[in-house]
């Protein structure tokens, strides 16, 4: 998570923990390009909060 440039220190935690939690969304997390990785995290956030 630390890669993903524009995240802070709140969020790169809450994805992290969302993750852990989910299999499925880390599978993608990981299959998604290193460009939409930013984008990805925060659209996941916004679907969680």
């Amino acid at each position: 998570m630390n890669k993903v440039v524009g995240l802070t220190t709140r969020e790169c935690d809450k994805a992290v923990c969302k993750l852990a939690q989910n299999e499925e969304l880390m599978i993608i997390f990981f299959k998604v390009d290193v460009e939409r990785k930013f984008g990805w995290v925060k659209t996941m956030l916004e679907d969680i909060a």
